[in-house]
């Protein structure tokens, strides 16, 4: 299950209450803890959302009865009902947008962006991408180097939060190939098998492109 979301146009009263009634007390703290109210509806929205999807796909479980648990870098489980602790599932926002990923597999990963102007593409790049990608970027023509950027961003995301180890993983130990649909690659000893992987892409309005990581 794929659902997007612009939180802007969830405005209606009754479904805030509701999306608000089915967090948890640790949820409604976090969220309170936003100076502006345009930040604390995108994740009033995005939590709600996940709650309400994660029902729907469950067969009827209500949103408020699930309960979630966290690794040590942020990476959130079902805990509650443990009959759902193996559904993988994901969550992200970026500037008008709200994504949320619930598959069939033991990890789960999404990332939107906002494609933006970037004057200093190739020192971020650098800093962030496998050898092989950097290469690309530089062999991508000027017109469409930009997106290639975040094919590669949204890729590169999407999997480091499937796997929810975070940046231990080392960035330049894995890249993807894109002329011929996507394919991950790691590097010698790398803790991971690239078959077990399925990724998709899409751009998804003008301004956003997704990516979404599923193993199975």
């Amino acid at each position: 299950m794929l659902r997007l979301l612009k939180p802007e146009e969830v405005r209606d009263p009754d479904v805030l209450e509701r999306f608000r009634a089915s967090l948890s007390d640790d949820e409604q703290a976090r969220i309170a803890k936003f100076i502006f109210e345009k930040d604390r509806h995108v994740r009033l929205v995005a939590r709600g959302s996940l709650r309400q999807a994660l029902s729907e796909h469950s067969g009827g479980v209500p949103p408020s009865e699930f309960r979630f648990r966290y690794n040590e870098f942020g990476k959130p489980f079902i805990e509650q009902p443990a009959s759902l602790a193996g559904v993988a599932f994901n969550l992200s926002h970026c500037d008008g947008l709200i994504a949320i990923l619930i598959a069939e597999g033991s990890e789960a990963g999404i990332d939107v962006e906002l494609i933006r102007p970037m004057t200093d593409l190739f020192r971020v790049a650098q800093r962030f991408f496998a050898p092989p990608e950097v290469e690309d970027l530089h062999q991508t023509p000027e017109p469409a180097r930009l997106e290639r950027f975040f094919q590669y961003w949204t890729l590169k995301e999407s999997y480091l939060k499937a796997r929810g180890i975070g940046l231990s993983l080392g960035l330049n130990q894995f890249w993807f190939e894109l002329d011929e649909g996507i394919r991950i690659r790691f590097s010698d000893g790398f803790d991971d098998a690239p078959e077990r992987w399925r990724f998709h892409q899409q751009r998804v309005d003008p301004l956003h492109w997704l990516a979404t990581a599923v193993a199975s």
